[in-house]
């Protein structure tokens, strides 16, 4: 039996189909002051994270000069989706998401601080390796170099920390602007999410680079006063934005609170289950992860070690990709309602094996900025967008969080199998081979996966026709249990 809501309205199948059969309207999601605040939280928190992450790899890459100390920091900032998720997902569903979101900022703002006082007492933290070495004449000579390890470690540390506040505040995100945007404007808002996700990215690797050139140490302070503002606007969320609908809880003895939490992770994995085309889009884009892993380690490897890009120029490239992926999300808007996503999604992934195959073959940053960064800027630009609106519009409100987690683990194993074994074989193969072998994944995955929405009528169906097919049964089964 369905639990009652606080506050909730009876919304009735009818209700829903002609909601959906209404003009998309970005003014009306525009207009939305809850909408307004967790954007503006959102921006500040992803440009705060790109100036701190761009500096952090320039100083564990000039100081390891290690492609698999890179992509360890990747692993590392995957590792929350893959330990957590499950259980942020049922806490996200359970309470007030605006005070979520606050704290989730919090932790953000706390690992910036850390970074910062981690650089500062950079040289107290890095030793003096003494080496005695006799030469063949009987020579002694006393060799030094740094040791490092001190100072690396706690800055992984806080990269956990920064990825599990990161982590938690998307999926809140997620969840919530589900709760204050009308189902009919889905696409256009995630359109526009992208849109400004990306202006934050063309901003972000740009001043990013430009001040880790200059200096690390102003960096970390301008990371860390950014996401300072990020955190005082989701404050003001908690304050003026619309509360979500929650569930009426009974308090029950603490042996009955685990068996329920255990009972509402699996009502997630069961929403995503139960539709067709939501759990195709949780194998391609588990695979997808997987493919496209050897790009995430091994980007600032060839940036950096083969292609020789100092900051500013790795600010570029990153400036130009999210450049085409504002005009790829500005497209989407404008057609404001795409009746087959699927079709999309398996585009992205074909445009991204093109890109990969580009970057692992190119060798002239100028035909870096000007040629490869256009597939990777259109799959940035719409990667996220229709996989997004599909479980927003498809799966219902109050499950939204535990089954957008359940999403989230299975895309992050995923990416995180496919990060791990890079790391293993980047101290054996060329990083060029390696993208290579992930292009090639990843046109099978693409192929495949068309191959596959073709052949299955529940997969290349009209995604709005089946909604209202849907509501319907579930209007006649309300009828039904009220007689």
């Amino acid at each position: 039996m369905e639990k009652k809501k606080k506050g909730e309205k009876p919304l009735t199948g009818l209700t829903e189909i002609s909601e959906n059969q209404e003009k998309p309207s970005l003014g009306e999601v525009l207009k939305n002051k809850s909408y307004s605040l967790v954007i503006s939280g959102q921006i500040l928190a992803v440009v705060s994270n790109i100036i701190a992450f761009t500096a952090i790899s320039y100083i564990i890459y000039s100081t390891t000069q290690s492609a698999t100390m890179m992509s360890l920091l990747i692993v590392i900032g995957i590792l929350p989706n893959v330990l957590l998720m499950p259980i942020a997902g049922v806490l996200i569903d359970r309470l007030d998401q605006r005070k979520v979101i606050f704290v989730a900022t919090t932790i953000l703002l706390g690992g910036k601080i850390g970074f910062l006082a981690i650089y500062l007492l950079k040289d107290l933290l890095t030793l003096i390796d003494i080496q005695k070495i006799v030469t063949g004449t009987g020579h002694i000579i006393y060799q030094s170099s740094l040791n490092y390890v001190h100072f690396i470690w706690p800055l992984y540390l806080l990269a956990f920390i920064n990825a599990i506040g990161g982590s938690v505040l998307f999926l809140t995100i997620g969840t919530y602007t589900r709760h204050v945007v009308k189902r009919k404007n889905l696409l256009v808002m995630n359109s526009f999410n992208q849109t400004v996700m990306q202006i934050a990215t063309v901003i972000g690797p740009l001043i990013a680079g430009v001040i880790a050139d200059f200096n690390y140490l102003f960096s970390f302070i301008v990371s860390g006063t950014v996401i300072g503002a990020g955190a005082t606007v989701c404050f003001f969320l908690t304050l003026k934005g619309n509360k979500p609908i929650l569930e009426d809880r009974k308090r029950k003895h603490w042996k009955e609170e685990i068996l329920e939490f255990g009972r509402d992770i699996r009502i997630g994995f069961r929403a995503v289950r139960e539709d067709s085309k939501i759990s195709f889009v949780l194998v391609m884009y588990t695979l997808f992860n997987f493919t496209v892993a050897s790009i995430g380690g091994l980007y600032s490897v060839i940036l950096q070690g083969k292609l020789e890009l100092n900051p500013t120029w790795y600010g570029a490239v990153g400036t130009v990709s999210a450049g085409i992926g504002i005009l790829t999300s500005l497209i989407i808007i404008t057609i404001g309602k795409i009746n087959r996503k699927l079709i999309l999604i398996n585009a992205v992934i074909l445009i991204e094996a093109i890109g990969l195959l580009l970057f692992s073959l190119i060798t002239n940053k100028w035909v870096m900025v000007l040629v490869v960064t256009l597939p990777l800027g259109i799959v940035n630009g719409a990667a996220n967008i229709p996989s997004s609106t599909l479980r927003q519009e498809r799966l219902p409100k109050e499950k939204l969080g535990r089954a957008m987690s359940t999403v989230t683990l299975f895309t992050s194993l995923g990416n995180l199998t496919g990060t791990i074994i890079v790391t293993i074989v980047s101290g054996i193969f060329l990083p060029t081979h390696i993208l290579l072998v992930g292009t090639g994944l990843t046109f099978l995955l693409g192929i495949g996966g068309t191959i596959a929405m073709f052949s299955k009528q529940s997969l290349r169906c009209p995604d709005y026709k089946i909604d209202e097919a849907m509501i319907l049964s579930e209007e006649t089964k309300l009828k039904a249990n009220s007689d």
